[in-house]
């Protein structure tokens, strides 16, 4: 429900002042809205956010409202949030332009929002989360803003709706009485939500798939496994997101730009297939890629049950590629056609203590 208006109901270009008030308290944001373009970088996969206000061209600080930065393509009607540090970025020109994933762009899932990391100079990390929201989702990604872009957003949406869509055009509700106001803030309140029954923590075997059955010989905290867990899953998205761009560039390079657009980042979308990557050799073969990082240079790494079973089904077609210095310099060390066949021919050793893959 709407509180507040600015006067007469006017909202800004750009730069919205924004009140939420929700379960959670009230959540105060300066909204910027940039378009989706070309890349600028000659890639066809590619699409750029042309942030062209920043603080150090000619935008100025509020001490109680913190930014949020969006990109808008209308033709595949998203949204894309990028890290609001990119407003301190730009220098005297104010270009703080991000670039963005093409097939994000796509993502059809009206209840979710999609979180994909992405390498930055931004961050200590060198990693920023980017992410992709229809507009039924908007309300969840306001509230959860900086949640989503350290990393640390569960994925719990409790304000996602439908939204209404006029001639193709967003209309906002016509008030009979406009509320006026001195300020020049947007003021919208959520409805009062049922509380969610927090989930005891659950143990590494049913929280990490392919684990050993024994028990750690170091005791840990649930907060200290939640951020062991979180760390690896960040691990994981790097590698798998080297691996996506690796498979576009190589068909790109070997003249097959049309296999390169086809390639999938399949882990995206779903978790349970055994792979995380669709590709193709430079005959339109399908190579179905399991990709396994790490920041060490260990060589093993795990496979659950249903990696190894989709190995099995795909045979030649199934590769697994371990990927060694991830997060800031991202390599591939091995890349490892048919496991299973390798395996039986000696030349790598899977040992039943979580199917723990050791190349030999």
């Amino acid at each position: 429900t709407i509180e507040n208006t600015p006067a007469q109901g006017k909202l800004p270009r750009n730069g919205l002042l924004l009140s939420l008030s929700s379960d959670s308290g009230i959540t105060k944001l300066r909204v910027f809205i940039f378009k989706i373009t070309g890349s600028s970088r000659s890639r066809d996969t590619e699409r750029r956010i042309e942030i062209t206000t920043t603080y150090k061209k000619s935008l100025s600080k509020m001490r109680t409202f913190q930014d949020v930065v969006l990109g808008f393509d209308p033709a595949n009607d998203i949204f894309v949030g990028v890290d609001p540090l990119r407003l301190h970025e730009g220098g005297p020109t104010g270009n703080a332009s991000s670039f963005i994933d093409l097939d994000g762009l796509l993502w059809k899932n009206t209840g979710h929002i999609l979180i994909r990391p992405r390498a930055t100079k931004l961050q200590v990390s060198k990693i920023e989360y980017q992410a992709y929201i229809k507009p039924s989702c908007l309300g969840d990604y306001l509230l959860n803003s900086q949640l989503i872009h350290s990393g640390s957003y569960d994925g719990q949406s409790l304000y996602t709706s439908k939204y209404r869509k006029i001639s193709n055009r967003y209309h906002s509700i016509k008030l009979e009485n406009p509320i006026k106001d001195n300020s020049d803030t947007l003021s919208l309140c959520a409805p009062k939500m049922q509380p969610i029954k927090q989930q005891e923590f659950m143990n590494a075997e049913e929280l990490v798939e392919g684990l050993s059955s024994k028990r750690p010989k170091r005791k840990i905290t649930p907060i200290e496994y939640r951020n062991i867990l979180k760390c690896c899953e960040e691990h994981g998205q790097i590698g798998e997101r080297y691996v996506y761009d690796y498979e576009r560039k190589w068909l790109v390079k070997h003249r097959k730009p049309n296999l390169a657009l086809k390639v999938k980042w399949v882990s995206q979308a779903s978790v349970g297939e055994g792979y995380d990557i669709l590709s193709f050799d430079q005959s339109g073969v399908s190579k179905y890629i399991e990709v396994k990082s790490s920041k060490s240079n260990k060589y093993s790494f795990q496979m659950s049950e249903n990696e190894w079973q989709t190995a099995i089904k795909y045979k030649d077609k199934y590769w697994v590629y371990r990927i060694l210095g991830v997060p800031s310099d991202p390599v591939i060390f091995k890349k490892l056609c048919n496991p299973v066949a390798l395996e039986r021919d000696g030349l790598i050793r899977r040992t039943p203590d979580g199917y723990i893959v050791k190349i030999r």
